[in-house]
């Protein structure tokens, strides 16, 4: 019996201990794939990012090559989108292969699609529209001359 016991403790801590080095490796393989993102987001010219947060919300790993979705948010709210990332691992680093918005999770394609335009402040511009630009509502017509009524002769 205790040749049992001691037999099941040690299969138990082993099999802890295995998944314990799964988790590691796990997580490692995480923190090097977000910070090969963090630095192709920092290469990428026109892009502040200190005016927003960014955060992986879903990431899928295939020994070498994983793909991972990317929640951007404006720092002064309102404005999100998603992104999609191909990433490959070659000689232990992870690249950024590909990357595209990613529209199917109900969001816009980009901050603020399918919003109504910004109209300008009141008494801003001259309210003149560029030439050849078609008129936004048709002008008034004058309302119609009723037909003259035949007179009556007596």
């Amino acid at each position: 019996m205790r040749k049992y016991f001691i037999s099941s403790v040690l299969i138990l801590l082993v099999a802890s201990l295995a998944s314990c080095g799964v988790i590691q490796e796990k997580e490692k393989e995480r923190a090097d794939i977000s910070a090969a993102l963090q630095k192709y987001l920092t290469e990428r010219s026109g892009l502040n990012l200190s005016a927003m947060n960014w955060e992986i919300h879903d990431l899928n790993t295939d020994r070498d090559t994983a793909s991972v979705k990317v929640t951007f948010t404006a720092k002064q709210g309102g404005a999100s989108m998603i992104m999609e990332y191909q990433m490959k691992r070659e000689n232990g680093v992870w690249t950024v292969q590909k990357s595209g918005l990613r529209n199917s999770e109900g969001m816009p394609a980009h901050p603020g699609a399918g919003a109504a335009p910004a109209t300008p402040p009141a008494g801003t511009g001259t309210g003149a529209l560029p030439p050849g630009h078609p008129p936004i509502s048709p002008e008034p017509k004058a309302p119609a001359k009723a037909p003259a009524t035949p007179k009556k002769s007596s």
